[in-house]
């Protein structure tokens, strides 16, 4: 090969000039398939977030790996003048460059869908707010109304709810918009007592959960 065409191949397959190159010729490309309608909706995809965010982690592999290609051939098919060596260096710096962004890009795709799949795994399961108790403290015999709510989770629910020793209701429908709401009669007692209500509701697909509140009952007025 002569020393003039040598010089220009060993210009081309330096990755500061090569890069650009394949950037430029990706870009016009996509451009000429979006208008001869070959694309298969590639650039009206990438309004979509999920595909965007693929598309540049796997550009960006792409790209790093063939300037590691680029880098390895340059190495092999050059010679050892000072010139070639200095262009080498540059490569490799800016391999160095494509790496280090690549590896945040990879971290923030991962993290970010496994973000995404915790988060979708929460919403799927029940939960409850926390029991309301009212009045609180209540007197033996008193009216007492236990309220709470059901999110997350597939509806229809079913709800459990104990008050002490007694249950108020078993396997009861949830009303509609997740609300519990209960009306009963604040058991008889001789002395201050402090009693657990405990609600377990179980939702379409068998998933269950629980919340337990405190009630504390006192004996009627006037009692010693």
């Amino acid at each position: 090969m002569e020393p003039e065409k040598k010089s220009a191949f060993t210009g081309l397959l330096n990755p500061v000039v090569l890069i650009p190159l394949i950037i430029i010729f990706g870009v016009f490309a996509l451009i000429g398939a979006a208008i001869f309608g070959i694309d298969s909706g590639v650039l009206g995809s990438m309004a979509r977030l999920e595909f965007a965010r693929g598309l540049i982690t796997y550009l960006f592999a792409v790209v790093t790996i063939g300037t590691a290609v680029v880098l390895v051939v340059s190495a092999l098919s050059s010679g050892t003048s000072e010139e070639i060596e200095k262009r080498f260096q540059r490569g490799k710096e800016v391999l160095s460059l494509l790496l280090g962004v690549f590896g945040t890009i990879v971290g923030f795709y991962f993290g970010s869908e496994s973000q995404i799949g915790s988060r979708a795994e929460s919403a799927a399961l029940p939960r409850l707010t926390p029991i309301m108790l009212s009045p609180a403290p209540a007197r033996a015999g008193q009216d007492l109304r236990i309220t709470a709510a059901v999110i997350g989770g597939i509806p229809p629910y079913r709800y459990r709810l104990t008050l002490g020793e007694r249950t108020l209701a078993e396997q009861q429908a949830v009303k509609e918009g997740g609300w519990i709401v209960t009306d009963t009669k604040a058991p008889a007692v001789k002395s201050p007592t402090a009693l657990e209500a405990v609600l377990r509701v179980t939702d379409a697909a068998g998933q269950a959960t629980e919340t337990v509140g405190k009630l504390e009952v006192l004996p009627p007025e006037g009692t010693r």
